[in-house]
């Protein structure tokens, strides 16, 4: 199990630094408010010890470029503001830690807002695409119409959120829904788990909340469910593929030209880590559509963000799945054991990880099999073996001479 982390919330003791202004200007201001993040910094006067007095998220909000936030832990940092009431966000500012590796410690350090302490539930304001500058506190503007409570910047992945200062400006507003923000031309999808566990294998189901923004920012989808990771090989590499099951059944990208055909639970973020192109799974998937194949997984190009930090352009795709907008067959009854019924609908894997299912088979040339259903705790004796000799004379007739043949070949 991952570590628990700590966050501390340290109160400034100076009016001034509290949200509301003593007027209610509409117009957009340099905002403050009671500092918030995560607790434990590098004392590096100390042999680098952690501390909570030097380097802390305070000096990321005291107007001296000369101090920084240096985080003791290098991933999933973060310092920001609890501004008391909501506002919306209409400009960031940050200036990176003084140093050699601060400039580019800054890129892909993200900016949110939300509404819970927590950010169980978040909206990504800015993303930092390049390299800061030593002395210079850069700004972007950000458009989102929606006001949030809370707003903060996490350091990316494995950089320990190294920041000299960071500038928040708004206005006191509750906003709406009309406009996110986007990182790319892609839909976005921000994931926030309970605790702030990342998954961290295939078993545990960690509770989480969806938010799914698209359409060039003017839509938005809230989904709560679980996250686990997925995949064999691939759950190995540094961009991990993850499981994602929603409370109830819905649509992806509901309202839009890009919505999913299956009304499902379970979806899958494929990290496609070995393609530097992104695209050869899409591309397949396109060809296969365009055959007018029974079925091709849905499936969209999405950038992913989990807890705060950016973990890259991900293809959001249908968990296959018996479903009438997915695999359209007959589910197997445990009673359907001769004549017709017997005769399917059953879902296979050609798979080279069978041997670590429990119900999967060897056929007569090598081929490893599982069955996905039945599942391994309803599929009978009979059905297994009616799967597992017409996969074998299927196969048999495909590597014969009179494959071609329409009596004894394939097509028979």
């Amino acid at each position: 199990m991952p570590k628990v982390r700590l966050y501390i919330i340290i109160l400034i003791l100076f009016p001034a630094l509290f949200c509301r202004a003593e007027n209610n200007d509409p117009s957009p201001h340099k905002l403050k408010g009671t500092v918030i993040g995560t607790a434990f910094s590098v004392d590096y006067d100390n042999s680098s010890q952690a501390s909570t007095t030097k380097n802390t998220i305070v000096d990321a909000f005291d107007g001296n470029l000369n101090t920084y936030f240096a985080s003791w832990e290098r991933s999933k940092t973060w310092a920001g503001l609890d501004l008391g009431i909501q506002h919306v966000i209409t400009r960031v500012g940050w200036s990176p830690r003084n140093g050699s590796v601060g400039p580019q410690r800054v890129v892909l350090g993200l900016f949110e807002g939300s509404n819970d302490p927590n950010f169980l539930t978040s909206y990504p304001l800015y993303i930092i695409d390049k390299e800061g500058t030593i002395g210079k506190i850069d700004h972007a503007d950000v458009n989102v119409s929606k006001g949030f409570r809370y707003v903060r910047y996490v350091g990316p992945n494995e950089a320990r959120c190294n920041i000299a200062e960071l500038e928040f400006y708004g206005y006191e507003s509750e906003g709406d829904d009309s406009q996110c923000h986007q990182l790319t031309n892609l839909p976005t999808v921000v994931i926030n788990t309970q605790d702030n566990i990342d998954p961290y294998d295939k078993v545990h189901e960690i509770v989480s909340s969806f938010t799914i923004i698209y359409d060039n920012g003017t839509k938005v989808q809230e989904e709560t469910g679980t996250t686990r990771l997925r995949g064999n090989a691939s759950i190995s590499f540094p961009k991990k593929p993850y499981r994602i099951k929603l409370d109830t059944k819905k649509h992806m990208f509901k309202d839009s030209d890009m919505k999913s055909p299956a009304k499902a639970r379970k979806w899958t973020l494929i990290n496609n880590y070995g393609d530097k192109s992104l695209m050869r799974n899409l591309v397949s998937f396109e060809v296969s559509r365009r055959m007018k194949m029974p079925y091709t997984p849905w499936s969209k190009p999405v950038d992913v963000i989990v807890n705060g930090e950016y973990k890259g352009c991900y293809q959001l795709t249908d968990q296959i799945t018996i479903d009438k907008d997915r695999v359209n067959i007959t589910e197997m009854l445990p009673e359907d054991i001769e004549g017709e019924a017997l005769t399917g609908g059953y879902l296979l894997e050609l798979d080279g990880y069978a041997p670590n299912e429990t119900s999967w088979f060897r056929t007569r040339f090598g081929s490893p099999v599982t069955i996905k259903s039945p599942d391994e705790n309803s599929i009978t004796t009979e059905q297994h073996k009616y799967i597992e000799d017409f996969y074998n004379q299927m196969e048999m007739r495909i590597l014969s001479k009179s494959f071609k043949d329409p009596e004894l070949g394939f097509r028979s």
